[in-house]
């Protein structure tokens, strides 16, 4: 009986673990579409960086203080698609942009982590199920540098996304939900930058003077 108890509150302490790790999902209030990557959706043996909705809302406080910087020098700078080009409302384009570094520039992902514990065999599932003897954590902080990039319709945000990484594309579903019946509008892309340490941003954000434009085509 004492075995059975322990075996359920190992799941309950499961399931809440899991919870905090996909809080962003249920939270009220502003929200990104899609994380690149998150703890929970980097691919296996891939990402090594992540993004939060902690430094969503260190982001999300910083512009509630008026506290983002214009600066072409600090901001990251969208190299694809090329300002002024058609984006397809149906298939989701490849978004790269580059990032000065001590006057150098790079378009790779950087190396600073964000851990949310994760199993290193396959079977999650049945491991959370077989608690007993296995530890969880709640997602890390963030220390290194985050992106925030929007697309604006008019004023509005159609589409966000929130990056540990400078190369992406949007899925699909996301995409054309986001798209559906703005062919023919012209949009803005803006990318906000910053580098955080254990989850507050110690410098930044940073975005370009101006942000650039697009036509959304079929």
């Amino acid at each position: 009986m004492q075995r059975t108890l322990l075996s359920v509150s190992g799941v309950l302490i499961a399931l809440v673990a899991l919870a905090a790790c996909h809080g962003h999902h249920d939270e009220e209030g502003p929200s990104v579409d899609e994380y690149f990557y998150s703890c929970e959706s980097a691919p296996d043996g891939g990402a090594t960086t992540f993004a939060t909705d902690e430094s969503f809302a260190a982001f999300v406080n910083k512009e509630s203080a008026n506290a983002v910087v214009k600066d072409d020098s600090k901001a990251a700078r969208l190299v694809i698609p090329v300002a002024g080009a058609t984006l397809s409302v149906a298939t989701p384009p490849q978004f790269s942009f580059s990032v000065a570094v001590a006057g150098m520039s790079r378009s790779a992902p950087g190396h600073f982590a964000a851990a949310c514990l994760r199993p290193a065999r396959p079977g999650r599932l049945a491991r959370w199920l077989a608690f007993e003897g296995t530890a969880w954590a709640h997602c890390g902080a963030v220390s290194g540098e985050n992106f925030l990039l929007r697309v604006i319709d008019g004023g509005a945000t159609v589409y966000s996304a929130m990056l540990s990484v400078t190369s992406f594309s949007p899925t699909a579903a996301a995409w054309t939900k986001a798209m559906s019946g703005r062919s023919g509008h012209t949009v803005t892309i803006s990318i906000e930058r910053a580098t955080l340490l254990k989850g507050d941003i110690s410098a930044g954000p940073f975005a370009p003077v101006a942000a650039p434009t697009f036509l959304l085509g079929p």
